[in-house]
This record gives structure tokens, C-alpha cells and sequence, in this order.
């Protein structure tokens, strides 16, 4: 999975609880893989994305986060 969410408005608690608790869990069940992160501009939606990251990575599913779109690109080509 590749997600840019570079521009994203600000990431509130509900929406933080529904990926951990719901979709995640759902996604890796389902056989996701990897995860990649394109890193928010906005500072509380990259502290949310890495208090997130580091809940998937104690899980079967890669996720890395990238400062660009082609990092991010490259090293999903890598992984799956």
C-alpha cells in the first residue's frame, strides 16, 4: 500500500483509533504486506503517523515512512 498523505488536514483521535483498531487489524488479516508513507507536512499528523508505524511494526506487516513520493514508490518496488 502506497499513501501520500503528505497534504492531509490534521489526523483527529477517532480517525487514529480506526486505523489501529479496525483497519489495520482487517488489512494484515487480509494479507497486506507492506506499507508505505509519504510523511505529513502537518507536525501533530506525523507524530499520529509514527505513534501508528510503530504499532504495525510489532505486526507481519512492513511499514516505512518517506520524506517523497518516489522514495516511497522505490522501496514498495523493492518489498513486494
Amino acid at each position: 500500500v502506497l499513501a501520500d498523505i503528505k497534504s492531509m488536514t490534521l489526523i483527529g483521535q477517532e480517525d487514529q483509533n480506526y486505523v489501529k483498531f479496525n483497519f489495520l487489524p482487517r488489512a494484515i488479516e487480509r494479507g497486506f504486506r507492506a506499507i508505505a508513507l509519504v510523511r505529513p507536512n502537518n507536525y501533530f499528523n506525523a507524530l499520529a503517523v509514527e505513534f501508528i508505524s510503530y504499532r504495525v511494526q510489532q505486526t507481519s506487516v512492513q511499514i516505512r515512512i518517506f520524506d517523497s513520493l518516489a522514495e516511497a514508490q522505490a522501496w514498495l518496488q523493492k518489498t513486494v
